[in-house]
Parts: structure tokens; sequence; C-alpha cells
């Protein structure tokens, strides 16, 4: 299948990542109380990467300002541009399609990447506003797409991505993952206006991609695989330079967006030392698994200036750990809890309760957990059974249905429905739960 651009041919991309939804903030004034509004770093990656190849790239980031589709159209006419990538999440993926249809009746050529497209691309590419779906990591494939496009060649043969061709729905294969990460620039942070995040003190780096586990309900493996491929410990200190010398970001809050951080020890511990010879003082988290840390491990992050890790802990039921192969146990957690606290470092644990077989003794199970650590963060969460995951695919086999506004698909709703728990079962517990840290809040406030 050949892409014909309608204007003439040119080096130029537009960039949009729409809103997360209308649960989440999209204006500094209202994101100081979320921790989830950070540098779209994904679609910073691919924009610097095509502009390495000689590309013109332009951004519209709808995570902390409101998108103006006015000011998407007058961008696109004065720039003469012909292909717009999309980003999505399940969560804003209606969002997504909304602004390309607005494209898409602009003439323009539509490619949509990210989570949901890597997971659903049969339903993604089956709408008549979505030219082609990126699936998995983005970089090579959207700089073959935008050469076969502009040279007006067949993108059949292009691996990583799908497209429907007249009533087929043709998926060309994963492509292979890029093993050397420090090839690529930085991420563009020119191309955004940095300094609603720089305020928020929400600025970090991914220093790998990817997961070698596999737990059930996690789609990360439809990205990047089953394999972790990681950064050198100076091409890290490369990026936090930048952040030094360019936001003048020294001593301030930084985040590990890495699935993992703790996975490779030599390397982290490396990045460590280079962190304190530097002197940056940055107060920084991190995301981790329980059984990926050590005593000594988490005495040298503190030393570099790591104050709060953050665990997916689940459940506190080990049957339910056991079936979602967390493949840790409730010991486990609590060793963890006692190795961060020796350290003096948070234990901010993400626990999860929906899963089809569990009742509402198992969600007050966890909430009781919980409770019983007041020491430790926690955040709790509602199953979304996301596209590609074993409860989206095999919905059959766990008894459940799904209900599939995606917009829903956001951590507090539940769009399940199991035999083994009614909807008022599930949002009892969220709401005991947060009742709990409401209380525990204002016990804090008042110390």
């Amino acid at each position: 299948m050949v892409l014909y651009p309608i204007k003439e041919k040119n080096k130029n991309i537009m960039f949009i990542i729409p809103p997360l939804t209308e649960l989440y903030p999209n204006s500094l004034d209202d994101a100081d109380e979320v921790d989830i509004v950070h540098p779209p770093l994904g679609v910073l990656y691919l924009s610097a990467y095509v502009k390495a190849k000689g590309y013109k790239s332009f951004i519209c980031d709808g995570l902390i300002k409101r998108i103006v589709l006015d000011e998407i159209r007058s961008i696109i006419n004065k720039n003469r541009i012909n292909i717009v990538g999309i980003t999505s999440m399940s969560a804003n993926y209606e969002k997504a399609l909304e602004l390309a249809a607005f494209v898409k009746n602009m003439g323009c050529i539509v490619i949509i990447g990210g989570a949901h497209a890597s997971s659903a691309y049969n339903k993604v590419v089956s709408s008549p506003y979505i030219d082609v779906a990126i699936i998995g990591e983005g970089e090579a494939p959207l700089m073959s797409l935008l050469n076969a496009i502009n040279q007006e060649q067949s993108i059949n043969n292009i691996q990583g991505i799908a497209f429907k061709e007249g009533d087929e729905i043709i998926f060309t294969g994963q492509a292979p993952r890029i093993r050397n990460l420090d090839s690529l620039p930085l991420p563009d942070y020119e191309g955004i206006d940095m300094e609603p995040y720089i305020a928020l003190q929400s600025l970090g780096l991914i220093s790998s991609r990817g997961c070698p586990n596999n737990c059930l309900f996690c789609s990360s493996k439809n990205i990047w695989g089953r394999q972790a491929i990681f950064r050198s410990a100076n091409s890290v200190i490369q990026e936090l330079d930048y952040f030094n010398e360019v936001f003048k970001y020294k001593g301030k809050e930084l985040i590990f967006y890495d699935d993992n951080l703790t996975l490779k020890k030599d390397r982290l511990f490396e990045i460590c030392d280079l962190m304190i010879e530097k002197d940056y003082q940055y107060r920084w988290k991190c995301m981790s698994r329980i059984d990926t840390i050590t005593s000594d491990m988490l005495i040298k992050m503190k030393q570099a200036g790591c104050y709060s890790i953050s665990f997916g802990i689940e459940s506190a039921n080990n049957e339910t750990l056991a079936r979602i192969n967390k493949n840790i146990t409730t010991n486990d957690i609590e060793k963890a809890i006692k190795i961060c606290s020796d350290a003096e470092i948070i234990f901010h644990g993400y626990f999860m309760i929906g899963f089809p077989w569990e009742t509402s003794n198992n969600f007050m199970e966890t909430i009781n957990f919980i409770r019983s650590h007041p020491e430790i963060e926690a955040s709790l969460s509602i199953l979304s059974p996301y596209p590609g995951t074993e409860f989206y695919d095999n919905r059959e086999k766990w008894d459940i249905e799904i209900e599939e506004e995606w917009d829903k698909f956001n951590h507090i709703s539940s769009v399940i429905k199991s035999k083994s728990y009614s909807s008022s079962d599930i949002y009892t517990a969220f709401s005991t739960y947060l009742l709990y840290e409401e209380r525990k809040n204002n016990n804090e406030t008042q110390k």
C-alpha cells in the first residue's frame, strides 16, 4: 500500500499528545496535586530522532496545555504538514480519535502509536481516521514510514506497523528492538514548553526500556517484549548534565521512569557513584520490584539522593500474587518494607483490586494490609484489563465481561463485570481506602 501526500512533499511532521482524561489535569493550575504530569518523553524521543534524520518536527502537548484546534490548523497550514503522529493510551484513545478525525479531514496522513495502538491495533486501524499504527518501539518504523510516504513507496515491507488495506488488516511483524540506546539523541526538550514541567519539578528520564517479567495485568510486553535494554551510566549522566546546564535543575525533584531501575545492580551503582561525584543534589525517586533490591543497593541510592521507591505490590493475598505472576509473597513485601525503612527511603506501594476471582473479603485484605503499615505510602487502583493482557484477550476463560469505554480505563473506574464481586463491592472498598488515606493525611497535617 502507498500513502500519498496531498500537499507538496516535504520533511515536516506534527506530533500531538492528547490530554489524558477529564479526570486528570491538563493545565498548570490544577496539576500540582497529581503525580502523573510529566514531559511526554516517548514523543520527545521520536521528535529528536526524526530531527536528527533531517525532518522538522512540531509538537502539540496536550498534557499540560489545553489543545486548541485552530492552533493545530494554523500550524498544519502554515508549514504544509502532510503527516501527523498521535500517541495514545487506552484512557485517552477517544480523545486521540477526535484529534485524528480533525487532522484527517484536513487531508493529513495519520499515524498513531503508544500503548493502546500497540495492544489493540486491529480495532485502531479499522478507524477511517487512522492510516497506520506503529506497534512497539517507534523510532525505526516511524522513520521508515516518513521516507516511504515522501518517496511514494509501499509501506507493506516496513516492520513494526499495522494498517488496513481493503478489508484486510495487515500487521507486518515486530520490528527489531534498538540494542544501543546510547545511539539515540536525547529527547527533544526544545520541542515543547518545558517551563510548566520545571515548575512542577516533574523532570525525569528513562534509563532503560522494557521489563522481563510477565504480570498478567500489564501491557508493557506489547510494546517492548519481555526484555529490558539499558542505557549506559555515562548516557544517563549526559542527560542529567543537560538538566543542570539548560534548566538550572540542581537540587530539585527528579524521577526515573524506568519500569525497574534496580534491575541491573552494577549499572545502578555506577549511576549513583557518578551522581554523587557530580554533586547534583537531586531528590529523586524511581520504580522497582521488591525482588531486585538489596540493603547495600538502597544505602548507595540514598547517598545519591533517592528518597522514595515505588513498588508494584498489587495484593496482600498470596494466592492472588501467585495467579497474577508477581512471583513474590507477603513475607517478601514485609522484608522489602524493612529494607527501605532501614535505609530511610520511603516505601511506596502500588496496590490493585478487582481481579476476576477476588471477593470483597480479598479487597479488604489488601486494604487492611495498607492500614497495618502506616509507615508506607500507598496508592490503590482498580484493575483496568488493557488490550493485549490476559484478562482482556481471554475474558471467557476468566468468566468476565468488559465494558469497553476507553476513558474508564483509568484505574479509578470498574469496567469488569465479574461473578465474584459487584461494582458496589469494589467501589465500597475503594471508598474505604480513600477515607483511610484522608484520615491519615489529616493526622499527619496536624502533627
